[in-house]
C-alpha cells in the first residue's frame, strides 16, 4: 500500500460519529497527514482517534476548533507516547489548564513532538509554558539524534 501524504476533512461538521467511521480507514492506511478542523468531533472524536491513532505512521494532527476539552485529553495523553506524531495542532479548543498539564506531561514521554498549537484554549501562562518546554526538549532531542548516529 502506497503512503497517502494526507487526508482533508476540515469543515464538514463530521462529529463524533464521522470519526467512527473514519477511523476504520485511518486505521487500515499509511496517512502521514491528518486535517480534521472545525468538524465538532468534540470529546467523543477524539477519544475514538486516541485509540486508533498509535496503529498509525500519523505525523501531523490537526484538530483545530472541534469543541475539544480536557476530558478528551486524558485518553489522547495516554496513547501520545505511542504515536510518532512530529505536529499536533490543538488550538481554538477548551482544553483550559487541566488540559494544558495532561498535554505537558504526555510530551515529556513522547520524544517526536516538536511542534505543538495551543492558541486559544483557555489556559494560564504557566501551563502554556509546561508545554512550549517539553516541545523545546524534544526539537533538541531530534537534533542531538539526527548530529550523533549512535541514537
Amino acid at each position: 500500500m502506497k503512503p497517502v501524504a494526507q487526508t482533508r476533512w476540515a469543515n464538514n461538521n463530521i462529529q463524533a460519529q464521522g470519526v467512527l467511521y473514519l477511523s476504520q480507514f485511518i486505521a487500515n492506511s499509511l496517512i502521514q497527514s491528518f486535517k480534521a478542523n472545525q468538524n465538532s468531533i468534540g470529546d467523543g472524536g477524539v477519544e475514538i482517534l486516541a485509540s486508533v491513532l498509535p496503529k498509525t505512521p500519523i505525523k501531523n494532527l490537526y484538530l483545530s476548533n472541534n469543541l475539544i476539552s480536557h476530558k478528551a485529553i486524558q485518553p489522547l495523553a495516554k496513547n501520545l507516547p505511542l504515536m510518532s506524531i512530529l505536529k499536533l495542532d490543538l488550538s481554538y479548543n477548551q482544553i483550559g489548564n487541566q488540559g494544558a498539564k495532561t498535554i505537558a506531561r504526555a510530551i515529556t514521554d513522547n520524544f517526536t513532538i516538536e511542534n505543538i498549537n495551543i492558541k486559544d484554549n483557555t489556559m494560564d501562562t504557566n501551563e502554556s509554558e509546561l508545554i512550549s518546554q517539553s516541545v523545546a526538549f524534544n526539537t533538541q532531542y531530534a537534533k542531538f539524534k539526527s548530529t550523533n548516529k549512535k541514537y
